[in-house]
């Protein structure tokens, strides 16, 4: 695959950032734990803990626990209360090869923005952290009531980005809410299976990516 970006038809990547360019796991999971524990919730497998990872939380838990749309919310509050502090918000790494790729972007001026599920407050705080911010030209997150879809952060960035043209741009993530948010925008789309969701060949094919990075180092191949 080779993308043009001679002629201007690339003009902005957007990318997810749990999953894509940051492994939150760890902090992630021990909020998670703290919150079934403080709560008397049953406990869960790993897997299905992992699976709350990329997906507003609340969903998550209204899914696995059989809960109310306000009982749920009270949930993720618990959790934010943990997650908010920076000993578990920044118990995260990025992903090698991340960086080089953000580098290769700015050398071909091609702009680079942030759509994610993670709280916007929270997004910000994190990739200033890891010194991703610098980097991007808009970052877009989750409001408080977990209200906007994944559409909705990526057409917001969109804006923030002056991109009139969403075919101009490519999505990069790791679950379905990516893919099927960039195929509802006609975006192009590049499935990162290093993350936690794309678990089996045929989801990996119904994302309708024109790039498959299975480490994030494959990224810079995208252009080749």
């Amino acid at each position: 695959m080779n993308l043009n970006t001679k002629n201007n038809e690339i003009k902005a990547f957007i990318f997810d950032v749990d999953g894509t360019m940051i492994n939150p796991h760890e902090g992630l999971i021990e909020c998670l734990k703290h919150t079934v524990n403080k709560l008397n919730l049953s406990k869960l497998s790993d897997d299905i803990f992992d699976s709350f990872i990329g997906p507003p939380i609340q969903n998550s838990f209204q899914k696995y626990y059989n809960l109310s749309l306000d009982e749920a919310k009270n949930v993720r509050d618990v959790f934010r209360k943990f997650y908010e502090k920076d000993e578990y918000l920044y118990k995260a790494y990025v992903y090698d090869g991340i960086f080089e790729f953000l580098d290769l972007l700015k050398e071909k001026n091609i702009k680079i923005g942030v759509a994610t599920y993670k709280r916007e407050d929270y997004a910000l705080k994190l990739l200033k952290y890891f010194k991703i911010d610098k980097y991007c030209d808009a970052i877009c997150g989750s409001d408080f009531d977990n209200k906007l879809t994944k559409f909705d952060i990526i057409k917001n960035c969109l804006k923030k980005l002056k991109i009139e043209n969403p075919q101009n741009t490519v999505m990069i993530g790791d679950t379905c809410f990516d893919s099927m948010a960039a195929k509802d925008l006609n975006m192009s789309f590049v499935c990162c299976t290093y993350g936690f969701g794309f678990k089996c060949q045929n989801e990996i094919d119904n994302s309708l990516n024109i790039f498959v990075a299975n480490d994030a180092k494959d990224l810079v191949n995208i252009f080749k």
